[in-house]
């Protein structure tokens, strides 16, 4: 047994399940049928290549996710396997202490059947309806993936999924139980960050003071980057930018003279939360007047923290899904109190 330092954030689970088209329904599938069924699927597969729950969209920046381990208690621990791009079996690498347009490219080439990527670790608590992402080493903590990754098995290899002919011959989806309770459904999965009660509510509150916007992120090569984040439109609207694409891990920190009015920073919070990039690293602070020298950072807003677990690594480095559950439900208490404050739960 290890002791290692986790990173963790809480995330509501705000969809799970089949939903009705026009009103948005619930109709059935809770997020503990949700995961039981995966859990189940799961050990069914005779390999991780056949984990993958969904095959990313030509030209898109997706890339596939397969499960490395799941394990299941009380609660669930999914750590899934986040496949890098690679050509032909290789890996590519620049060297990033050269000259712009002048560094040489090394690759790693793979045996046959290995996927390049890295792992992601999730701590699922249903009864709750929360999701909770565990980093120890890494900044992007895989949640946009993982949404993915569930929508897709639900929305094709759940047992909820009944395919049939149509009169024309051709294959039909819905969903339900059995095929003569079966119906057209919508399947999602989606999740948001959990607030800590009333900070945010105060930032709002001085919105009239906020003098400067300071928006901090961090690119990283092994991440996709090149997505704009729904809160950097939100800041490129009252005029702050960054270049979405780096070749190297860089620290962007941009200040910006301006008062937000109640539209702008509600549109600004609102993305800012929804955003998918979800690196660890992402936010978005105010300096209000009176108080220059403090930043009042939304990412401190969030139910997240740190915690000294002691698990089990495996000879590749990988934490046990079995160790990890086991260490998460010792803490559990106080893990989730400091999402959940026992008077606001």
């Amino acid at each position: 047994m290890q002791r290692k330092t986790a990173k963790f954030m809480f995330y509501e689970i705000t969809e799970c399940g089949y939903y009705t088209f026009r009103k948005r329904q619930h109709e059935f599938c809770t997020a503990k049928d949700a995961f039981t069924t995966l859990y189940t699927w799961i050990k069914s597969r005779k390999s991780i290549y056949e984990t993958a729950t969904f095959e990313p969209e030509e030209d898109s920046d997706d890339y596939k996710v397969y499960c490395y381990e799941m394990e299941k208690g009380n609660s669930f621990v999914l750590t899934t396997w986040n496949a890098s791009p690679d050509t032909d079996g290789q890996i590519a690498a620049i060297n990033g202490l050269a000259q712009v347009g002048a560094s040489d490219v090394r690759t790693s080439n793979f045996p046959d059947g290995y996927i390049a990527g890295y792992e992601t670790y999730f701590w699922i608590i249903p009864e709750m309806n929360v999701l909770v992402t565990i980093r120890f080493d890494r900044t992007n903590n895989g949640q946009s993936a993982l949404c993915k990754y569930v929508d897709g098995f639900l929305r094709c290899l759940s047992p909820y999924v009944i395919e049939f002919r149509t009169k024309k011959g051709e294959i039909a989806t819905r969903y339900g139980a059995t095929k003569e309770t079966a119906k057209t459904l919508r399947p999602a999965f989606a999740t948001k960050r959990r607030r800590l009660p009333g900070k945010i509510e105060a930032i709002k509150a001085r919105r009239a003071h906020i003098t400067k916007i300071i928006q901090k992120t961090k690119l990283t090569p092994l991440i996709k980057a090149n997505d704009t984040a729904l809160w950097q439109a939100a800041l490129a609207r009252v005029g702050m930018r960054t270049k979405a694409v780096q070749p190297v891990e860089v620290d962007f920190d941009t200040e910006f003279a301006y008062t937000p009015s109640k539209e702008e920073l509600e549109d600004i919070i609102t993305a800012w939360e929804t955003q998918r990039g979800n690196q660890g690293s992402d936010d978005v602070g105010f300096r209000m007047r009176g108080n220059a020298n403090e930043i009042e950072w939304l990412g401190r807003c969030l139910a997240k923290g740190e915690i000294d677990l002691n698990v089990h690594i495996n000879e590749q480095g990988i934490i046990r899904a079995s160790s990890l559950l086991e260490a998460l439900e010792e803490k559990r208490e106080w893990i989730i109190n400091s999402a959940y404050p026992q008077n606001n739960r």
